[in-house]
This record gives C-alpha cells, structure tokens and sequence, in this order.
C-alpha cells in the first residue's frame, strides 16, 4: 500500500500507517482519524475498506512519515473569512488574489475590512494544521485564503503534500496544480503532487472552502523527490 496514492479514480484511497504488535495481537479499529467530514455516496456519511494488506515495517516506511512532517510548512499568510454558500467560491467566485496576489491590500471580507495575516506553527513535530476556524472564530459558509514562499537556490523537483478539511484549490506560481472537488477531511496525504520549483522565490496559494462543519483547516509539507527531507529551502510567509 503506498502512502496517499489513489486506489481509484474519486474518493476510494489506499493508506499505509504504523502499528505496533503487542502481546502477539493486532489490534485494529476503523474508523476515521480525518479532521471534518467524510462524506460517502450522494449524502450520507460512511466509511468503508475494501482491502487490508499487513507487512512487516522497514526503516524506509518511518523515514517516509517522517520526512513529510520534518517538511511541514509551517508559516503562512493568511486572509478571510469570504462569504460562501454551499462552497460555490470554488467555482463561480474568482478574487483578483487568484491572478496576483497584493499582500498590503484590504478587502471586504465577512463583516468588514479584513487584510492578510500571519500565521506561524511553533510545534517542531507532525504536520502543522492551519486551523480557519480557529483563526477567524468563524466557520459556516465561508472560504479563505493562505499563502506562502519557498526559495531554492536552482530548480528542483519535489513531492507536495496538500490536505484540505474541505472543497479547495491550489495554484503554483499562478498555476492551478490542485481542484479538490471531494469534502473528505483532513487528511496530511490526501493528495501527493510532484511538482518543480523554479530558482528563487516561488509561492503557494490555497483556497479552501468549507460549508458547515466546524472543522475548517488545511496542512501542507514538502519532500524532495526520492521521499527526503528537502535540504537547503527557505520558507516564508512573504518573499524576502
């Protein structure tokens, strides 16, 4: 099974995690560790599993997990909340932001003048979740925007690893990488995305749409291609 790739086309996922063997006994409960929704046919809320392969684990798996999370990113720029209904911002409400993004303009958010913001994740251990909800201390009908830079110092391919609690979309360098179509939770490798950085400065643009669950959040990290911690990148909410 490998970590975060798809087993079929729509919302079917194949997941790897580690488990410990205590006292010769396996002890398993499914369920869902996602943060938000899961959402399963046309309406209704399921879980299902379709197949189970169990193996011993190696170094590499460990390396793999940990790899992402020591690649967490960590520091964003941050604006919302927009009003929404029924998460139609994803397609029929586009912002200026999504052309060319002007980190010292206000604009008119959800009860008035709103601009951007920093957010800084000081936990050094796991994914760091950007939580909307707990930042704005809003959370029905709304959608909002996050930003961050990468600078590396030549060209050079990574993995990006993006999860969303809700519908949401994701451009690098004004190009659209990611339409996520799917209200699934949050899940740190829901979507594994081999993407390129060009030299210097490059950015990241989310916008994540939530309608009304009380989870609304989204976490990103990146790798280098190969599944290593990615050396020698600067990241940073604006470009120094």
């Amino acid at each position: 099974v490998l970590l975060g790739r798809p087993a079929a086309p729509g919302q079917s996922r194949a997941r790897s995690f580690l488990a410990e063997v205590k006292d010769g006994q396996l002890n398993l409960r499914f369920g869902t560790d996602a943060v938000g929704v899961c959402y399963g046919g046309s309406s209704s809320i399921s879980w299902f599993l379709n197949g189970l392969l169990i193996r011993k684990a190696e170094s590499k798996d460990k390396d793999l997990i940990s790899s992402a999370e020591k690649g967490s990113l960590r520091e964003w720029a941050v604006l919302g909340p927009f009003k929404d209904k029924d998460c139609e911002a994803l397609y029929d409400i586009t912002m200026p932001i999504e052309q060319k993004v002007d980190f010292t303009k206000e604009y008119n958010g959800l009860g008035g003048k709103i601009s951007w913001q920093v957010f800084k994740d000081q936990n050094k251990k796991g994914f760091a979740i950007i939580s909307f909800a707990d930042l704005f201390k809003k959370y029905e009908e709304v959608y909002a925007y996050a930003a961050t830079h990468l600078h590396v110092r030549k060209k050079t391919k990574v993995k990006l690893y993006i999860g969303t609690t809700g519908l949401a979309k994701v451009w690098l360098n004004g190009k659209e990488i990611l339409l996520d179509e799917v209200n699934n939770g949050l899940r740190e490798d829901e979507y594994i995305i081999p993407i390129e950085l060009k030299r210097g400065w490059n950015m990241l643009l989310l916008k994540v749409c939530n309608n009304w669950h009380r989870a609304w959040a989204f976490c990103a990290g990146v790798t280098n291609i190969n599944d290593k911690p990615l050396k020698e990148v600067t990241i940073s909410a604006y470009q120094k």
